[in-house]
């Protein structure tokens, strides 16, 4: 997992300056139990993660495309988390592990990162967040308005890039909740 821009939020975390103060993020990867808090969706969290190692993109940007704290990305991705002693791996490495990726994964896994920068540099162009830029996507792809016999393709292979990213993150769900590597679950 990177560091990336580590120093300067535990700085943040520990003189209490910034972001907390100033923005309230809708979504939150670790719950409180306060009625008010939507937790981050999973799909979402698995691609949070691949834009955290990819390094692409720095904490303050995942912040804003995720609309979650820079704090709880830092905890999550944590390599030596300090919190009980018994965590020997983040709390992400230990998540990851619970879906129970495969070497047979690995692709589907590089395509979902891809797919995933590719969103996240229209929404930052977009000045969205991954989850309204994903949304209003999807639905200018879903209507017939607009598009031309030109477009077309383009219109078309972004419906079956929509359609794959669904599959693949379904089957993963779908088979950690079964149990494991000899489940069936929808393939691409």
């Amino acid at each position: 997992m990177s560091t990336n821009g580590g120093i300067e939020v535990l700085e943040e975390m520990i003189l209490g300056t910034a972001e907390t103060v100033e923005h309230s993020h809708k979504y939150k990867i670790f719950l409180t139990g306060d009625r008010r808090e939507e937790s981050l969706n999973p799909d979402f969290l698995i691609e949070l993660l691949l834009l955290f190692d990819s390094g692409i993109f720095d904490l303050d940007t995942l912040s804003k495309l995720f609309d979650v704290s820079v704090q709880d990305i830092v905890l999550f991705t944590e390599d030596y988390p300090g919190y009980w002693d018994s965590w020997d791996e983040s709390i992400a490495t230990m998540w990851t592990k619970s879906l129970q990726f495969y070497e047979e994964d690995l692709e589907d896994l590089a395509w979902i990162a891809k797919y995933a920068i590719k969103r996240a540099e229209m929404a930052v162009a977009m000045e969205k967040t991954l989850m309204e830029a994903t949304e209003e996507m999807a639905e200018e792809l879903a209507e017939d308005e607009g598009w031309t016999t030109e477009t077309l393709f383009m219109r078309l292979e972004g419906q079956e890039d929509q359609s794959k990213r669904l599959i693949i993150m379904s089957g993963w769900f779908c088979r950690s909740e079964i149990g494991g590597e000899h489940a069936e679950y929808p393939t691409t």
